[in-house]
């Protein structure tokens, strides 16, 4: 298993898989997300579901003054809750030449993402 991302309510909602079905706001703004990264030639059924794949990783990583990994972690989990989304979406930095075009998506990917978590007052669960 590789670095993933998802968007929850609260830790609560790490118990319950099938939160995301019964609520409309998350799944609309997920979709919408979705759609605006298909306008730019990004294909992710990840996002569409409030999830993030491992690729984007590196992308959220740059951008973000907190980490969204850590390695020294046993659990291979990390938890940002609503107000750090906030935080990092406030102080996040994604003026940063991306390199490869095939990394386009990735970039735009994790930057929607955040975006959508923090508009929506998600929080946002890492594991590894």
């Amino acid at each position: 298993m590789g670095w993933d991302a998802q968007a929850v309510r609260s830790k609560s909602d790490l118990n319950d898989i099938d939160w995301p079905k019964y609520d409309f706001n998350f799944l609309e703004a997920f979709r919408v997300a979705n759609e605006e990264l298909e306008r730019r030639t990004c294909f992710s059924g990840l996002v569409a579901q409030g999830s993030l794949g491992g690729p984007a990783q590196e992308f959220l990583a740059r951008a973000s003054p907190i980490p969204c990994y850590d390695s020294s972690n046993v659990d291979g989990e990390l938890y940002w809750p609503p107000e750090t989304v906030q935080q990092v979406q406030a102080s996040a930095n994604w003026e940063f030449a991306v390199e490869d075009i095939w990394d386009f998506c990735d970039y735009w990917a994790a930057r929607v993402f955040l975006r959508v978590c923090a508009e929506q007052r998600l929080a946002i669960w890492f594991n590894w």
